[in-house]
């Protein structure tokens, strides 16, 4: 069975740069899906030099947390399971306010 993946919520959180905390939510199997596989393409750069996530983190059953340097809200995030489209950025929820930046 194929894994749908959904971005719930970005999150400006206060750091030296531009970082963005992500809420995801996989349905289906998450041993499956592959969390570090998510990035965001830059244009004219190999995969290898695309923005990528770091500091993945499980919140619930199927819930993760993960955090994303220069996020470009304007894309969408690349994924195991297909483009990830981003919702409006939005204050961070009471559910998701211990979670720090640990920088990579």
């Amino acid at each position: 069975m194929a894994n749908r993946a959904r971005v719930v919520g970005i999150h400006l959180i206060a750091a030296k740069e531009s970082v963005h905390l992500v809420e995801l939510e996989i349905e289906g199997s998450t041993d499956r899906f592959d969390i570090g596989e998510i990035a965001q393409e830059v244009l004219g750069q190999p995969r290898s030099h695309w923005q990528a996530v770091y500091d993945e983190r499980q919140i619930g059953q199927n819930r993760f947390v993960l955090f994303f340097q220069h996020l470009d809200t304007a894309k969408p995030l690349l994924s195991p399971a297909g483009p990830l489209f981003l919702p409006p950025e939005s204050s961070v929820p009471e559910h998701l306010q211990g979670i720090e930046d640990e920088q990579p």
